[in-house]
């Protein structure tokens, strides 16, 4: 009997368990393919533009193709079908006159997809599939497929230094990619004002995580990471949901210790505000230009307290009897009735009766303790003893705890808070 590495069966059983269509037949694939991105496309004015950005970049060793999936939805209207012509004439067009041998243009088009399931996680799904086809077909099962999104920039390293990535980090599954949104443009200037408060949102719960020593901290960013293709294979690919697709997606590997940070390079999201999905990016900004004179209100740092006092004592645990540890934990009461609606004595005896070492169960723990059980956490603690505050007196607080206030001179704008936790970002060693 001849086995075959793993990567290469989960690649090989993928497309009959998973794979919602099958992939494209009349495009050969180059034999030297190792890099496919991939870029949702619903009712976007001007793909072409993100585009020129990756055709701007340094090449890699490797091929690489851009793969747009321009989508609808069965219950869009004939308006929004042609405007998605419309985009397709000017892909193919744009294509005819600038694609490589080693730099392919490719475009899927769904005109009328499910209602039930018709947003960005299914047409990111699509995409991923299709990438991931193509790299098995080229013999490389491993190559990387990288989400981007169709109003995005990138820095002109983006593709080599994706490459470089995964050869520097040879166990990493999936990197989350460093990105900064333009805080200043033609666009108008409350949108700049709300999309720096939402991102300045997003760092300070990332570093809030950190702080509380939670393993899987990680910006989850739709349009900021990349995956090895045998790892999207054995791990089910990309989800369908509507909105949270990215966060879910990485929360799944992160469990298994596999996402790492790239910050080598950096992605540029567009600045727009949308209520096509329920949540993320463009509702955030929707929301807040709506009510202009509303304070961004963000968690209370407490809560990333309270979340540290229980990681600190995880390896502790391995060694006390299942729920023993409850009466002399020094947990919050807000933590300790967390875990109760969690049912914790049942987990504690689970993960203890299934690990033979500490660290083994340390792993465990942090697969049932995930990125979204902590984020339940937080939602419950917001609720039911913090109540949200200020997003800038949130960041100071936090930054008093970790000592890391050096070079902000005492000033808690946003814009200034931001940039800081941007620099403490950008030069932290890729991980």
């Amino acid at each position: 009997m001849t086995l075959m590495p793993n990567g290469l069966r989960h690649a090989n059983e993928y497309p009959g368990k998973h794979q919602l269509f099958p992939p494209l037949s009349d495009a050969s694939v180059h034999p030297e393919l190792g890099l496919v991105v991939v870029i949702p496309c619903h009712d976007e004015p001007d793909p072409v533009s993100t585009l020129q950005s990756l055709q701007r970049c340094a090449r890699p060793r490797a091929a690489v193709e851009v793969l747009l999936v321009v989508n609808a939805s069965e219950n869009d209207d004939d308006a929004l079908r042609a405007r998605n012509r419309a985009t397709i004439d000017a892909v193919r067009a744009w294509k005819a006159a600038h694609e490589e041998p080693r730099l392919r243009i490719r475009v899927r088009d769904y005109p009328s997809l499910p209602a039930r399931h018709a947003g960005v996680g299914l047409a990111r799904r699509l995409g991923m599939d299709e990438a991931h086809a193509r790299l098995v077909a080229a013999g490389n099962a491993r190559g990387i497929i990288a989400s981007l999104d169709a109003d995005c920039r990138c820095d002109e390293n983006y593709l080599t230094a994706l490459e470089r990535h995964f050869q520097l980090h040879p166990d990493t599954r999936a990197c989350s990619i460093y990105f900064e949104h333009d805080l200043d443009g033609p666009l108008a200037k409350e949108l700049y004002r709300a999309v720096t408060r939402y991102e300045l949102f997003v760092r300070y719960y990332r570093h809030g995580l950190q702080f509380a020593g939670f393993p899987h901290a990680c910006y989850t960013v739709g349009s900021c990471m990349a995956v090895r293709g045998d790892a999207y294979a054995r791990h089910g690919g990309m989800n369908r949901r509507k909105a949270g697709e990215d966060f879910y997606f990485l929360n799944k590997l992160m469990v298994v210790g596999g996402v790492s940070e790239n910050n080598a390079t950096r992605v540029v999201p567009g600045v727009r505000a949308s209520t096509r999905t329920p949540f993320g990016t463009g509702r955030a900004l929707h929301a807040h230009i709506s009510n202009p004179d509303r304070p961004w209100l963000a968690y209370d740092a407490r809560v990333f307290r309270d979340l540290a006092e229980l990681i600190a004592r995880v390896d502790g645990y391995y060694d006390v009897p299942p729920g023993a540890w409850r009466d002399h934990a020094s947990l919050s009461r807000c933590m300790g009735d967390f875990l109760d609606t969690q049912d914790i004595v049942a987990r504690h005896a689970e993960i203890r009766a299934n690990s033979a070492s500490r660290e083994r169960f340390r792993k465990r723990f942090f697969q049932w303790l995930d990125a979204f059980r902590v984020l339940k956490f937080v939602h419950y603690a917001t609720r039911h003893a913090y109540p949200r505050r200020p997003l800038e007196q949130a960041c100071m607080s936090l930054l008093r705890w970790r000592g890391l206030r050096d070079g902000l001179s005492g000033a808690t704008r946003a814009d200034e808070l931001l940039r800081y936790f941007r620099h403490r970002d950008r030069t932290a060693e890729s991980l």
